[in-house]
């Protein structure tokens, strides 16, 4: 199997888990004429000062839409136009001349990492930088909230309530942590409430046997992405700017891209208070945070993202036409070819139809399959976003090195993130289940997942696995009184009571030590 017709099994796999599910939007494929509809354009003059405190902006999805013939501009125009000593002309050159070098696939498409299990592909996105960062100010912040808590207490003289501790977080419970998120997102119970996940009869056993539910809230609560003492107030995305930048920057390090790439826009839904929230009204979520992403149109590989800030503004809206003109710009054709077909339609304009779909199908495949949950705090959705981004691109990079795996199913897609989630869990569960005190259920849920148990010793048993700790009669004593005693003499191996023993640190019999002074 060719590495072309690899990535497009890989994008067929994609499509064909989405058509199996509901939620998968196919209008994505159809014409949207809806922004024909719309009141303002950009233009390319300079701003004014914007206030964007707060605020929520209008945008137009211009890049869902078709364009057909009849949004191409006929109006005469000059045949050549000379500025700044260069000569711009309508007419194209005949001659051909040679490609030009940065046209030219030198490199084979496609993983260029190894990854050998399906954890090891997701781990290439989400380091240990990046999973050290988080443990470390979930930490400190969770450590001085409750600090400030208990110290409330005691100066309200509450003395009987307990004052609480906060259970240090560790990069293998976050992992964890992660691999449950997966799980809620593949069972689309991620809206839920945490209380029925965590309800054996209504949920998988997973949840129960990794965590308890008030940790998991916890974590939710309390995870963070930096120090706020130090946050520098100036930049918006400072809560979360250096996990952002630090996952982005392992995006193209592990996959070579194909000659077709897109960039588009991508919503994550989020209703909360934020400053940069958009409003996109051809967006199933209307409001959100929006991302430029950058994919691989034959594997919706994720190569570059980029959060949309509102910082560098440098157009102005203003009202347009009904029909505005359309000008095509392209590096990559020469001359203004038709298809051979009955709609005589430019080949500029079909190829554009044919490649613009990756991020959109990126889009849908998270609508199906997500991480996000109701949060009040945009640097969580942000986070979501990139767990889901994460997940998309470790299953590319699994499925390029394995294009057999599953290959006869039409759901791949689920099975991959329910290995994954599984694969994160599974450390932080084989550690719990060396835990001596555990309760029925934690054990029940432990067990059905294939984990074994630590054989609970309790003090009888001690006593009967070793002769030594059983409590018998002093061989010295008369029948009466008859003293029982566990200790034994060293020597003789004999049960003895202390009133016939001569030494309490090693323990020797008076007969023993009596016999040992006439030797």
């Amino acid at each position: 199997m060719t590495t072309k017709s690899n990535l497009k099994r890989i994008r067929e796999t994609i499509l064909t888990d989405n058509d199996n599910n509901n939620e998968f939007d196919d209008t994505v494929f159809e014409d949207d004429e809806s922004n024909s509809d719309s009141d303002y354009s950009p233009s390319g003059t300079e701003s004014d000062d914007i206030s964007t405190d707060e605020c929520i902006l209008k945008e137009d999805d211009s890049s869902d839409s078709h364009i057909s013939d009849d949004d191409i501009s006929t109006n005469t125009q000059p045949e050549s136009v000379e500025k700044g000593g260069v000569t711009w002309s309508i007419n194209n050159s005949k001659d051909h001349g040679r490609l030009r070098a940065t046209s030219i696939m030198k490199k084979k498409p496609g993983a260029i990492t190894a990854v050998y299990t399906i954890e090891d592909a997701f781990k290439l996105f989400f380091i240990n930088d990046i999973l050290d960062t988080i443990v470390l100010h979930t930490n400190n912040y969770a450590r001085r909230y409750f600090d400030q808590q208990n110290q409330r207490r005691l100066n309200t003289d509450v003395h009987h309530s307990k004052l609480i501790k906060w259970k240090e977080l560790d990069r293998i419970e976050l992992e964890a942590f992660l691999g449950l998120l997966i799980q809620a997102g593949v069972s689309h119970t991620n809206h839920q409430s945490v209380e029925e996940l965590w309800d054996i009869s209504k949920s998988c056993p997973i949840f129960h046997a990794t965590m308890s539910l008030k940790r998991f809230q916890h974590l939710l609560r309390f995870i963070r992405f930096d120090d706020r003492q130090q946050r520098d107030k100036s930049d918006r995305l400072a809560p979360i700017r250096y996990v952002f930048e630090s996952f982005v920057k392992q995006l193209p390090r592990h996959f070579i891209p194909s000659e077709n790439v897109t960039v588009d826009e991508q919503l994550a839904p989020f209703r909360g208070r934020c400053s940069f929230v958009q409003y996109m009204p051809n967006k199933q979520n209307k409001y959100g945070i929006k991302f430029w992403v950058l994919s691989d149109v034959d594997s919706r590989y994720v190569l570059a993202l980029e959060l949309y800030t509102e910082e560098n503004i440098i157009v102005s809206y203003q009202a347009k036409e009904k029909k505005p003109p359309i000008i095509l710009l392209s590096t990559l054709h020469n001359f203004p070819e038709l298809l051979d077909d009955e709609k005589k339609l430019p080949t500029m304009i079909h190829d554009y139809n044919q490649t613009k779909f990756g991020v959109d199908i990126i889009d849908q495949c998270i609508g199906t399959y997500t991480v996000r949950r109701v949060t009040k705090r945009w640097p969580m959705m942000v986070f979501f976003n990139l767990i889901d981004i994460a997940a998309i691109n470790a299953m590319t990079l699994w499925l390029c090195q394995n294009p057999d795996w599953h290959s006869r199913k039409n759901y791949i897609r689920r099975l991959f993130l329910e290995d994954l989630g599984k694969s994160l869990t599974n450390p932080h569960n084989e550690r719990r289940s060396q835990q001596v005190r555990l309760t029925s259920k934690i054990q029940l849920a432990l067990q059905s997942l294939g984990f074994e148990l630590k054989p609970k010793i309790t003090v009888n048993q001690v006593r009967i696995n070793d002769p030594s700790k059983r409590r018998r009669r002093c061989y010295m004593c008369p029948t009466h009184p008859g003293r029982k005693s566990q200790q034994v003499c060293d020597i003789c191996k004999n049960n003895v009571c202390r009133s016939h023993s001569s030494s309490f640190t090693s323990v020797i019999c008076q007969l023993c030590e009596k016999n040992n002074s006439t030797a």
